[in-house]
C-alpha cells in the first residue's frame, strides 16, 4: 500500500494500480487500497471504474467519509449531477462534521445549486473549524453573487490579513483569484459611490 502511494506521488499510476490490486488480492476488504485504486482511475480519467471502486468501499465500510467525498466530487464536478453530489456531501458531512474541506466543498455545491443561505452557513462553519483559503474565497464570491459588495470585500480583507498563516491546497491560485475579486469589488463599489 505504501509503495503504491509512493508510485502515485511519482506519477507512475499504472505501477501504483498494480500494487494496490496486489493488496486487494490478499486483503479484499482493504478500503484504503480500494479507494487508492479509485483515485488512480480518476487520474486516468476513467470515472466509471473510479465510481465502481468507491461504491465497493462503501459496501465494505458504509461510514467511509473519504469515499463519500470523492463520490460527491465526481457527481458534482465531473458529471454535473448536483443532486447526487449533494447526497454524498451530506453523508460525508454527517460522518465527518469537523472537516473544513467537507464543509467547504458542500458549500460550493450549495452555491452552485442557488441555495445561498445554506452555502453561507457551510462556508462559515468551515472557517470556524479552520482558516482555509477556499472558504474565505467561496464566502466572498457568494456575497459578490448576491450583490453584497461590502461584506464580500470585508471577507477578503480578513483573508489577506490572515493569509500568511493559512495552510491550504494550491494557496497561491486561490490568493490570485481572491486578489482579482477584490479588485472587481473595488471597481463595483467605486461605481456605486459615483452613482452609476
Amino acid at each position: 500500500l505504501r509503495k503504491g502511494v509512493t508510485e502515485v506521488e511519482n506519477g507512475k499510476l499504472l505501477k501504483a494500480l498494480k500494487l494496490f490490486q496486489e493488496v486487494l488480492s490478499v486483503i479484499p476488504e482493504n478500503v484504503d487500497a480500494r479507494r487508492n485504486i479509485a483515485k488512480v482511475y480518476l487520474d486516468l480519467g476513467n470515472m466509471q471504474k473510479a465510481k465502481k471502486h468507491l461504491f465497493e468501499c462503501l459496501q465494505v465500510d458504509p461510514e467511509d467519509a473519504w469515499s463519500c467525498m470523492m463520490l460527491g466530487n465526481i457527481y458534482a464536478r465531473n458529471e454535473n449531477n448536483l443532486e447526487v453530489g449533494a447526497f454524498f456531501y451530506d453523508k460525508c458531512s454527517e460522518l465527518n462534521p469537523d472537516d473544513p474541506m467537507v464543509a467547504c466543498n458542500y458549500a460550493g455545491l450549495m452555491m452552485e445549486k442557488g441555495e445561498f443561505q445554506k452555502a453561507e452557513v457551510l462556508f462559515k462553519r468551515a472557517l470556524q473549524i479552520q482558516d482555509i483559503p477556499n472558504a474565505y474565497y467561496g464566502l466572498a464570491l457568494l456575497y459578490r453573487m448576491a450583490g453584497h459588495f461590502e461584506p464580500a470585500r470585508s471577507v477578503l480583507e480578513t483573508f489577506f490579513t490572515r493569509n500568511p498563516s493559512l495552510k491550504g491546497i494550491d494557496n497561491s491560485r486561490i490568493y490570485e483569484e481572491a486578489e482579482a475579486l477584490y479588485k472587481e469589488l473595488g471597481d463595483l463599489l467605486g461605481m456605486k459611490e459615483k452613482g452609476h
